[in-house]
């Protein structure tokens, strides 16, 4: 029995909207909240081809797993070096790679009961990129108010 092709197109054109769409979301909301701009839009656009390559399911961890991954680099960095500022990109990568090495375990361990929650999801994350914004606004004007230098 053949397979229907457009299922995997539909299935690719899915993780192009969804994981791009959230990317670019939570730029203009942390671009909002900080009035700097928070995310590059090459980050938009990488994010959107991997989840045209690996679908929405895995981009949506791949894009919370990167920060995770992320976290000792750019403390390393910022002691080092002082720079705030860091390429998010190559972590995007990186998180890629863990999780298509670690597919089952991270699908079977935790991420298949949460994604039965079906339509709840767009909801959460939809919250979540809104409380982000107004979580860096509002850390915004607590820096300004403290004189440690605004964004």
């Amino acid at each position: 029995q053949q397979i229907p092709r457009w299922s995997y197109l539909l299935s690719s054109l899915m993780g192009l909207a969804f994981a791009g769409g959230v990317t670019w979301a939570v730029r203009l909301s942390a671009s909002w909240g900080l009035q700097v701009e928070a995310l590059g839009f090459g980050d938009v656009t990488l994010m959107a081809m991997i989840g045209t390559y690996i679908g929405w399911h895995p981009s949506l961890i791949v894009f919370f797993l990167a920060p995770l991954i992320s976290i000792a680099f750019v403390l390393v960095r910022w002691m080092l070096t002082g720079e705030t500022a860091t390429p998010y990109g190559p972590y995007l990568c990186a998180a890629t790679v863990v999780l298509l090495v670690y597919w089952n375990s991270f699908w079977i361990g935790w991420a298949e009961p949460v994604f039965q929650l079906g339509g709840i999801i767009l909801g959460i994350v939809v919250a979540c990129v809104v409380l982000m914004g107004v979580m860096l606004w509002i850390w915004r004007l607590v820096k300004q108010t403290l004189g440690l230098g605004g964004y």
